[in-house]
């Protein structure tokens, strides 16, 4: 695994993903940049969900995305990643080690089992299901708020409601 430091974003992914322009003398390139905008605006895209993030920010202190990028697929009921074939870890032992060091974990990668993850204080967001860059917009994304569970639209009305009053 990379683990590629951009702005306050954290970018750890599996060197069979790692593209040769990602990279130019161990920097980030403007399209690997560009791609973790990607990565975060394609979880984020709604205004709703982006207005939350931020006052999710201002009531937690948290900021900057944390984003694994990797080959995933369950295996025991727990969610794994990948790197070249090869398990690396569970993706529940990722979110622990980074929880609470970002506002939000994001994890552009497969859950073939619609597994659920948890977190003490970074939002989790990731996909209900198969991932693939080329259908990146059309996959169904699951928002975790720690002590609230999975959220959905409805629930995190209400959530902001409260964090506003």
């Amino acid at each position: 695994m990379r683990i590629i430091k951009i702005n306050t974003n954290k970018v750890c992914i599996a060197k069979d993903l790692l593209y040769s322009d990602y990279l130019s003398k161990s920097k980030p390139t403007r399209r690997l940049e560009q791609q973790v905008e990607r990565w975060i605006g394609v979880f984020t895209r709604k205004i709703f969900y982006k207005d939350f993030l931020k006052l999710y920010s201002k009531t937690s202190g948290l900021k900057g995305y944390a984003i694994l990028r990797a080959h995933a697929r369950s295996n025991n009921s727990s969610w794994h990643y990948y790197e070249k074939g090869k398990a690396i870890g569970s993706i529940q032992s990722w979110i622990n080690n980074v929880d609470g060091d970002y506002l939000a974990l994001i994890f552009p990668c497969c859950n073939p089992r619609n597994e659920d993850v948890h977190s003490k204080k970074s939002i989790l967001i990731y996909p209900k299901k198969e991932y693939s860059e080329a259908k990146a917009l059309v996959v169904g994304y699951k928002m975790f708020v720690p002590n609230h569970g999975c959220v959905n639209y409805h629930k995190l009305k209400r959530l902001i409601d409260g964090l506003e009053a």
